[in-house]
């Protein structure tokens, strides 16, 4: 029944792309915000050591 139940919900979870999209879109969105906030930091940090 468990196993049944796994296979199903991952077929409704391939089946539904809306789901998946907003998914991939909140993952996508912070880690992008993530790379951009390292990406700062590391350029502010080099222009702290140029002066």
């Amino acid at each position: 029944f468990s196993l049944y139940n796994i296979a199903s919900t991952k077929y409704i979870y391939l089946l539904n792309p809306f789901v998946n999209n907003s998914f991939y879109q909140v993952y996508y969105l912070l880690s992008s915000c993530y790379y951009n906030v390292i990406r700062m930091i590391y350029i502010m940090y080099n222009n702290m050591v140029k002066e």
